[in-house]
Order: structure tokens, then C-alpha cells, then sequence
């Protein structure tokens, strides 16, 4: 199961991938807060770095508990980062990237760097990945998008 931001292609990525490793498996898109699989289906759940693209952590929990069989187990992971309420308003959380970000973009390609830097606290950085792959527009297909950024203000 793949439950996360739909539309990024990584589930024909899945499909493609099962039969050649001689594995039984499906893969099914889905919104992880309304998985549509019956109660008590899986013995096991993971989710590995995930959970920050969800509407909702908890509707997500609440899905794999229902999904779980009695004594079933919930592998999870994902990006916490925890301060102490005082240095939280000294935090500073930037967006470093090549602007505009140049196509053609590979789905997966590293577009950017997430840094976050607190008092008292090593400054992290997290690399920002591309969720879908970006063609290099023609020149008709360029000015047809300046236009319509112009006038909508979306990409």
C-alpha cells in the first residue's frame, strides 16, 4: 500500500518493481486516513517517513489499528524535530533553492535544502525532493504558463 500524496507515481513504480522479485504483492493508492481494506486485514502495517504528508496523524493511527489484526504490529518513522518552548522563538527555518528551479525536473531529484537552526541545537538540514517528475515546457508552452501565472498567480 502506498498512502500517501496521490498523483506522484510511485505506485506504477510498485507495480512494475513486485513481479520481478518473485514476491505475492499488491499495491493499492489510498488516502491513509480512509484505508479501503476490511478490519482486522494485515498483520503488519509500515509506514517509514510518510506520515508528514498526512491530512491527519491520528486519523492515520486510528486507520492502522482498524486494519490490524488482534495483535498485529505498527512499524512507523518520521520527521519529529522537538525544542524547548523558549528557544523556539529564537528558531529559524529556511528554504534554500536555485529559483526558478530549472526543468526538467526528475520525480525524486533534490530541488532544494530545508535548514532548521535553534539556540543551543546543531542546525539540521533536510534535503527538499522533488514528489513528481517536471518536463521542460516549448517556448509556446513557457509563454502559456508566464500568462497564466501572471494572471492566476499559480504555476
Amino acid at each position: 500500500l502506498f498512502a500517501g500524496p496521490t498523483g506522484v507515481g510511485k505506485t506504477e513504480v510498485c507495480r512494475q518493481l513486485a513481479p520481478s522479485t518473485g514476491n505475492h504483492l499488491r499495491f493499492e493508492e489510498a488516502d491513509a486516513g480512509t484505508l479501503p481494506f476490511a478490519d482486522t486485514s494485515f498483520d503488519r502495517v509500515l509506514c517509514i517517513e510518510a506520515m508528514f504528508h498526512f491530512a491527519s496523524r491520528r486519523r492515520f493511527f486510528a486507520e492502522a489499528a482498524r486494519v490490524l489484526r488482534p495483535g498485529g504490529v505498527l512499524v512507523a518513522s518520521d520527521i519529529v524535530l522537538t525544542l524547548p518552548r523558549k528557544a523556539r522563538k529564537d528558531m529559524s527555518v529556511t528554504v534554500s533553492y536555485e529559483s526558478p528551479v530549472p526543468a526538467p525536473i526528475a520525480e525524486g531529484q533534490q530541488i532544494g535544502v530545508l535548514r532548521v537552526t535553534a539556540p543551543d541545537t546543531a542546525p539540521q538540514e533536510y534535503p527538499l525532493l522533488a514528489g513528481a517528475a517536471v518536463e521542460q515546457l516549448g517556448a509556446f508552452g513557457r509563454i502559456g504558463a508566464a500568462i497564466m501565472h501572471f494572471l492566476t498567480g499559480t504555476p
